[in-house]
């Protein structure tokens, strides 16, 4: 099942870099790193001891969950055309 956050969900903006890879927020959770709201399905994800850089995120919403998975592709339709997050911590 996949982790929603919904105050990380609720505060999220669907933004790019220069390269157009959406940026994924960095967020610490009980000593364990997390995307807080996935630019690609609107849900958390692990990310172990990784802080940064490109993550390719397994959005398991896509195939567990398609309705809600269609719903977040209607409010950020170019988040389809995209496999990959650039990571960004809070401070950046």
């Amino acid at each position: 099942m996949p982790l929603t956050i919904k105050g990380e969900q609720d505060k999220f903006k669907f933004k790019v870099n220069g390269d157009g890879l959406p940026l994924g927020k960095v967020i610490k959770l009980g000593g364990t790193y997390w995307i807080g709201c996935c630019p690609l399905c609107g849900h958390a994800h692990e990310l172990g001891e990784q802080q940064s850089g490109e993550f390719e995120p397994n959005c398991i919403v896509k195939t567990l969950q398609p309705k809600v998975y269609a719903e977040w592709l209607k409010q950020y339709p170019q988040s389809a055309a995209v496999k990959r997050v650039m990571l960004v911590s809070p401070a950046d």
